[in-house]
């Protein structure tokens, strides 16, 4: 069975007659008819049409934010695949066992609403995410306009008839806590899962109370683990090449898929190895989208998240420091395009440079020719902050 859905208004399911006899909605019957040509007969299609879905959307507004509110949110199975274009390759998951079972626990438990998960860049929180989560992959949901869903509030997308599952990636720890106060205050069946940024050895990020409120830290990877996701990448590796593979990437999944895809082209020298994946991410970067979309990277990668919106300053003041020959409303009509090809995440009005050491290599390189730049940048972002304040 198929179900289309479109913004066309095509009248009544059923077909209804004039008082001479005639069809008066024929459009469904013409449509099927149209759509089923040559099919095997066995196939059935429903068609949603307009006025439909603006009844039926209110209702379910998890729906509504996963699959009919571009920039809001995105389905599992999309953000799924997403994860698989950034990674650039299709691995098991590793070396994370207890870290599932205990989230895949907490998610059976009715008693339990929301679920930090906080670890570094890179350390697999997304993934671990969509992994616990595929049991509950039709009402699982990632939102990505995070002052919306606080707006909103996360118990307006609660249902009665179904746990819904909401997860929001890297909020500020304040959002963080509002929206986990709103999980909990919720009578109806919902699941927070929020992901969140933080140094190896920080203590773990605590949202509220622990009966209600889970916090999962996620660490590095041991060696054996490490061995066996570099293995699940590229087995042909050189032993000695493996081996300073796992040594230099310290445990962190994300490094060592990337350093484990790029292989026998790596160089060991007296440069780093997140150098030298950083590199190859800007000749990935220039084949597939051109050597002009670099500098639009390179303006996004000092702030970790740049506000996109059309009331914003920030991206204009980037490109003006870092890339004064392209205007904001040119960078602005590539975004799209670089997220689609796993060099950007968008959340909302916001976007990031992917993955985190890709980044940090370009902001790095910044800094060599800039170093006045940060200083700059947080001294004009604090004027204008204090303006708008005021």
């Amino acid at each position: 069975m198929y179900v289309l859905f479109t913004n066309l208004r095509l009248g009544p399911e059923s077909e209804a007659n004039t008082a001479g006899g005639g069809l008066l909605n024929t459009l469904r019957a013409k449509l099927r008819s149209e759509i089923l040509k040559g099919v095997a007969k066995d196939v059935e299609i429903a068609i949603i049409d307009a006025a439909q879905l603006a009844g039926f959307l209110p209702r379910h507004p998890a729906l509504q934010i996963g699959w009919f509110s571009p920039g809001q949110g995105t389905a599992w199975n999309e953000m799924q695949l997403r994860e698989r274009r950034i990674s650039g390759v299709d691995v098991p998951l590793v070396g994370r066992d207890t870290e599932l079972a205990q989230l895949q626990g907490w998610l059976g438990d009715p008693a339990v609403r929301v679920i930090a998960v906080s670890g570094p860049n890179s350390v697999g929180k997304t993934r671990l995410v969509i992994e616990a989560t595929q049991p509950y992959a039709p009402t699982t949901f990632f939102a990505d306009d995070v002052h919306t869903l606080i707006r909103e509030r996360v118990c307006t997308y609660a249902t009665a008839e179904r746990s819904v599952v909401l997860v929001v990636e890297d909020p500020p720890v304040d959002a963080a806590r509002r929206l986990a106060e709103q999980a909990v205050a919720c009578e109806k069946p919902i699941k927070l899962i929020i992901t969140l940024p933080s140094p190896e050895h920080a203590p773990v990020i605590r949202l509220g109370d622990d009966a209600v409120v889970k916090p999962c830290q996620i660490p590095r990877l041991l060696k054996d683990s490490a061995a066996k996701l570099v293995d699940s990448v590229n087995s042909g590796l050189e032993n000695r090449l493996r081996e300073w593979i796992i040594q230099q990437a310290g445990g962190i999944p994300g490094v060592l898929v990337a350093a484990t895809r790029v292989g026998e082209e790596l160089h060991r020298n007296s440069v780093s190895l997140r150098q030298q994946l950083s590199q190859r991410f800007r000749q990935n970067l220039e084949s597939k989208a051109g050597k002009d979309a670099l500098p639009i990277l390179q303006a996004l990668s000092p702030l970790v998240y740049v506000r996109i919106s059309a009331e914003s300053t920030e991206l204009p003041l980037l490109l003006s420091h870092v890339a004064p020959e392209i205007q904001t409303a040119s960078a602005l009509r590539r975004l799209s395009e670089l997220a689609a090809l796993g060099f950007l995440r968008k959340q909302g009005e916001y976007v990031a440079v992917v993955p985190p050491m890709f980044a940090a290599g370009l902001f790095y390189d910044l800094l060599q020719n800039i170093p006045t730049l940060p200083r700059n940048l947080m001294s004009e972002l604090g004027l204008r902050c204090s303006q708008a304040t005021a």
